[in-house]
């Protein structure tokens, strides 16, 4: 890094207007909330596909109540 600041070869940091730093926080917070809500789908299809043996459609998961969900485990550590 000091080698290259004394080369001036550093690029420079980009410095967002003020007026533009609330919809770039808002974007990448709800980036960050659809990266999530993915995993969370994901995470579920596979305890799904490892305790059942069975596949279940995204389609299924997604029109799936939260108490729905509960029901389709046996064992009390799945359901949580």
């Amino acid at each position: 890094m000091a080698e290259l600041q004394r080369l001036n070869i550093l690029p420079k940091a980009h410095i967002y207007d003020a007026e533009l730093r609330p919809v770039r926080d808002l974007l990448r917070r709800r980036t960050n909330l659809v990266q999530q809500r993915t995993a969370l789908f994901l995470s579920f299809k596979s305890l799904y596909a490892r305790t059942t043996g069975q596949s279940m459609p995204l389609k299924t998961l997604k029109s799936l109540e939260p108490k729905e969900g509960k029901n389709l485990y046996v064992h009390p550590a799945n359901q949580l």
